[in-house]
């Protein structure tokens, strides 16, 4: 599918999605799970969020799960 120009895949790090995890938490309420951190950190970095923008993210997993190791890297 990337080949035929129908999908981009790009990364982002632990750190970005660590940030976006506590972005999301603070601005919306919902808690990510790590997983779909990265997908926020990415559209976080390529200015997907500006006013009146809507974007569509399928959350996979569960945030929950991931509080203990959250609260541990972000040293609440």
């Amino acid at each position: 599918m990337k080949d035929s120009g129908r999908v981009q895949y790009d990364a982002a790090t632990d750190e970005e999605a660590l940030s976006a995890f506590e972005w999301l938490a603070k601005r919306e309420g919902l808690i990510a799970a790590f997983e779909s951190a990265h997908a926020f950190a990415l559209l976080r970095r390529q200015g997907f969020f500006e006013p009146g923008a809507r974007v569509v993210v399928n959350m996979s997993g569960r945030g929950d799960k991931d509080m203990e190791s959250a609260s541990k890297l972000l040293r609440l």
